[in-house]
């Protein structure tokens, strides 16, 4: 055996030992997300399996001008008739010289530790935004910094400090991914009648005629002439707005907000994940005619007709962490540095991707965004070989946020509504509501 043979041996068999006991994990390298895998996997670490919940949010307003409790006097120092104790003279300080070595030793210490690093549950937006996740940075820290809220029904009303309508911009979640397609499918006109999630098709006819027929019955003898202008008529309240003028949605998946097929998470993904477009009635001419009908018994006739000339189209999601009851879903391996997802984890999601474009979803029932943790990664990672702090990582799951809302009586969902987009619509949406009588006396 030659003696380059014996070396590639010896370094084939040194890279199999590192191997042994890593697995397979996603990083992103610039804008682009790469494998790594082999002797440079991730190592579970069995010395630590949750992350910290040490840290408390930051006081609630009304607590802060809450006053401080007062501590109780001292007692005065006795009086002997002999002069009081000294303080014992300050020590000195260490010399300069000393510093720069005391510093290095700590640096050292703190980049390998013995034992793997905490990382705290409101460390989370650091690493977000090391991440360049400023929005999802946003979120998290409101949701830490919130009320205890659980936002369990989406369809309920929720008190104005768990609604979000300033932060996300329209323009802003237009710029990822295909998420503009799926705008542009809402409002496409060249669809057939039976194509789902857009505004011209039969099911948003039908849901406008129940809306505009809701709308006519609370009106004084069923009557209403003129252009209705619908946040107005709702004084702005965006929840009672959506409630009442909503009447299409096209659902946008994590699948869509991604850059690429190769890309697993982003700032919008990180945030709002799966979420859907509204489109909602801005502005309609509504025009009601009247007039009485004679015959053996009497009636007095209204019959309305509706123009829909612009709607509003927005996107709307929960910022939340509910489960269903089988497991918890993942979101990723965090550090104050970013985040790793498990290859185990982001090969099922990429199945999942593709599942939703084969099977068209009907409404916007919660998704997982990242599938189960494999038993073997729920647990803390290392990626390097010394358990230092930027390459110790930690799983996150929802149930994680639940749990520290449960331990600190913080943490609050919120709604997330975008900024509106008024649009005219090609050809306005007519309808006929019908004839409407109501008996009277001859």
């Amino acid at each position: 055996m030659s003696f380059l043979v014996k070396v590639v041996d010896r370094i084939t068999e040194h890279y199999l030992e590192l191997a042994r006991g890593r697995y397979p994990y996603h990083v992103r390298e610039g804008k682009q997300w790469q494998v790594r895998d082999g002797g440079l996997g991730c190592r579970p670490i069995e010395t630590q399996a949750t992350i910290s919940m040490d840290k408390d949010p930051p006081p609630l307003p009304e607590d802060r001008n809450k006053p401080k409790p007062q501590l109780p006097a001292q007692p005065a120092a006795a009086e002997t008739g002999k002069d009081n104790a000294k303080s014992p003279p300050a020590q000195s300080a260490p010399p300069p010289a000393a510093a720069a070595p005391a510093a290095a030793q700590e640096r050292l210490r703190d980049e390998a530790c013995v034992t793997p690093p905490p990382f705290d549950m409101l460390d989370l937006p650091e690493g977000m935004e090391a991440m360049g996740f400023k929005y999802a940075a946003y979120c998290a820290r409101r949701w830490f910094n919130g009320k205890v809220y659980a936002l369990d029904d989406p369809t309920a009303t929720h008190a104005p400090d768990f609604v979000d309508t300033d932060t996300f911009k329209l323009k802003w979640i237009l710029g990822f991914g295909r998420v503009r397609q799926r705008h542009a499918h809402l409002l496409a006109t060249n669809l057939k009648a039976s194509t789902p999630e857009n505004i011209f098709n039969d099911r948003a006819r039908e849901e406008l005629l129940k809306q505009f027929q809701y709308f006519i019955d609370q009106q004084r003898n069923n009557y209403y002439y003129a252009t209705l202008d619908t946040l107005a008529y709702c004084n702005n309240d965006k929840q009672a707005f959506h409630r009442q003028f909503q009447f299409q949605r096209v659902n946008v998946t994590t699948f869509d907000a991604l850059d690429d097929y190769a890309s697993l998470v982003n700032d919008l993904t990180a945030s709002l994940a799966n979420f859907s477009f509204y489109a909602a009635v801005a502005l309609a001419q509504v025009s009601t005619e009247q007039y009485n009908w004679y015959g053996p018994i009497w009636y007095r006739c209204t019959r309305t007709r509706v123009e829909v000339t612009h709607i509003y189209v927005y996107a709307r999601d929960s910022y939340a962490f509910n489960d269903d009851k089988t497991v918890s879903q993942y979101l990723g391996h965090w550090n104050r540095h970013g985040v790793i997802i498990a290859r185990d984890a982001a090969a099922s999601e990429l199945i999942s991707k593709y599942s939703d474009i084969l099977a068209h979803e009907s409404g916007n029932e919660p998704k997982s965004y990242l599938p189960p943790l494999p038993a073997h990664l729920d647990k803390p990672v290392d990626i390097g070989r010394h358990l230092r702090k930027k390459e110790v990582f930690y799983p996150v799951r929802n149930r994680d946020f639940r749990h520290w809302r449960k331990l600190k009586g913080r943490g609050g969902d919120f709604a997330i509504f975008s900024s509106f987009e008024r649009i005219k619509l090609p050809t306005p949406i007519v309808l006929d509501l019908g004839e409407r009588r109501q008996q009277i006396k001859p």
